[in-house]
């Protein structure tokens, strides 16, 4: 019985000449898509063009609405190859624009071409990169009234002012598609929205992102009441809806929830220490203090221990309840304005970091804890504490930003927005980066050269010491790099060119291709993170 012949579509391609930072014109193979609201180039085509680019964040969707962004575009000019036509275009930068087009090898035999045409891309048969995607707004431009459709199971022929495209479906003898080819086309035809970031997505520009009423209420508060000490930390106040006069009393839930916690640490000699030395380094740090003053609206935190066993400094840590009920069944967190996600996605932050030859990750030490609380607000975190039944129960207040309140990740996270954006004169590239690449309290980035890298990590150091923040736990993929960092500040249990490490080689530039490599790496770099650089670090 004869097979039936397999069914595939041909996307328009083009060579176009692109004129480097020299003067020079380069060939590149550019993608037509009547579908895109945006011009794109690949981060590496960029980079061989010389091309400088500019900050520019714009939002994008695809299929299902789909987000993700990009944060940078460059200016480019092209030409044809086969007339005279020139344009300049401005295009959004992204890590990589389609898999290889077209997928499998494509017999010209079979398709019939005339002898005297000239094609925009003469060798449009053949699986190759695509450095450059063309919109909707140049394509119809583009476009001449010459068309040659042809019935039968042909593409069809569209002149332009780069040449002939071929575009449209076309049928193949299945004799000639290999196994392998046709299962990549059935892997393709049902991988995940993410893994189609390799076809390529209908993209459009989208608005910035409307904050609510209570999201721009938060930041109006930051913006209201922060200030900064006289070595430059910052002080906040709890951003509230309407006030916290109606909280009732949780006392007696946070007593009880204390004795439990003291009986569980009398069962356990190994636990108790290390509690009560997590407890003690908060006292001397001048984290939280004794609380001597009474009256006032109070809210008392219960506390509990959490384990990271794979943490190279704190394998135990203390967090704080504030959403413990109080005795009118309010809590504390219920009337704190959330705020805002302002910080990149970690998809966006690991696909950038991907491309960097000389990789560099970090960690904010204690970046909660470096922000201090208004005194009129340490009285809604207050604590009860003491290191052994036998002595006097204490109350203390809690005198930073406190992991376990609803405010404070958009707390610490603005705070390093305010820091980057008020010393950007001075530390423009360190700013950029904070902005940029740093996800929570971990900094994944990276830069071209040893030598930029090393600076880099010096001018970063500096920037975040100017809010009183404190970086450690450096890697690099660089040996270079990792020797000009000091012993104290490097993270002395991991290495990014470990060889027998699968994380460390998919982070190095080039390492992984494909889609399915990159959702590898997206998927395991919250692994990585929680490995290199403590996510509660910040407690």
């Amino acid at each position: 019985m004869r097979r039936k012949s397999i069914s595939q579509v041909l996307l328009s391609t083009a060579v176009i000449q692109v004129r480097d930072k020299t003067g020079r014109w380069v060939n590149c193979r550019a993608l037509l898509d009547s579908g895109s609201q945006t011009h794109f180039i690949t981060e590496h085509c960029a980079q061989l063009l010389g091309a400088q680019k500019k900050r520019k964040h714009i939002p994008l969707q695809g299929f299902n609405s789909i987000t993700s962004s990009t944060t940078h575009s460059v200016d480019i000019e092209i030409k044809s190859i086969t007339t005279d036509f020139t344009a300049k275009l401005n295009c959004a930068v992204l890590p990589k624009i389609t898999g290889n087009l077209p997928t499998t090898l494509i017999s010209c035999k079979k398709l019939g071409l005339p002898r005297n045409i000239q094609l925009a891309d003469p060798t449009f048969n053949e699986p190759q990169k695509i450095n450059i995607l063309i919109g909707v707004e140049l394509f119809c431009k583009l476009l001449l009234p010459e068309q040659n459709p042809r019935p039968g199971p042909y593409p069809v022929l569209q002149n332009t002012k780069l040449g002939w495209i071929l575009s449209g479906e076309y049928k193949r003898d299945p004799d000639q598609v290999n196994l392998t080819q046709q299962l990549t086309l059935l892997a393709r035809s049902d991988s995940t929205l993410e893994q189609q970031l390799s076809k390529w997505w209908d993209i459009e520009e989208m608005e910035q992102p409307v904050h609510s009423k209570e999201e721009q209420l938060c930041e109006q508060h930051f913006t209201t009441h922060t200030v900064r000490d006289d070595n430059g930390r910052f002080i906040v106040r709890l951003p509230t809806k309407n006030g916290t006069e109606n909280l009732g009393d949780s006392r007696e839930t946070a007593l009880l929830r204390f004795y439990q916690i003291e009986r569980r640490l009398e069962r356990n000699i190994a636990l108790k220490k290390d509690y009560t030395n997590f407890m003690q380094e908060y006292e001397e740090l001048g984290h939280m203090i004794l609380s001597t003053e009474e009256g006032g609206v109070n809210y008392y935190l219960p506390h509990h221990p959490v384990f990271k066993e794979v943490s190279s400094t704190t394998r135990l840590r203390v967090v704080f309840d504030a959403s413990t009920l109080t005795t009118n069944g309010t809590l504390l967190n219920d009337m704190l304005l959330v705020g805002p996600t302002i910080q990149q996605d970690l998809w966006s932050i690991a696909m950038r970091f991907r491309f960097h030859p000389v990789a560099l990750t970090t960690d904010i030490s204690k970046m909660y804890r470096q922000i201090l609380m208004h005194p009129e607000d340490q009285g809604l975190q207050r604590v009860l504490w003491r290191k052994d039944p036998n002595e006097d129960l204490r109350e203390y207040k809690l005198t930073t930003v406190t992991y376990g309140t609803a405010a404070a990740p958009f707390l610490a996270v603005k705070c390093l927005q305010e820091l980057a954006m008020r010393e950007r004169e001075n530390y423009p590239e360190a700013a950029e980066v904070l902005t940029r690449d740093f996800y929570v309290d971990n900094g994944l980035t990276g830069s071209d050269t040893p030598e930029s890298a090393i600076k880099l990590q010096r001018e970063l150091q500096e920037l975040l010491e100017l809010g009183g923040f404190q970086l450690r736990k450096w890697c690099s993929n660089d040996r270079k790099v990792l020797e000009a960092i000091p012993t104290q500040l490097k993270e002395l249990n991991h290495s990014l060119a470990d060889d027998d490490s699968q994380m460390a080689n998919q982070m190095t530039a080039g390492a992984a291709d494909g889609p399915e490599a990159m959702e590898m790496l997206v998927q395991r770099v919250p692994t990585y993170i929680t490995t290199t650089s403590e996510v509660d670090g910040n407690i």
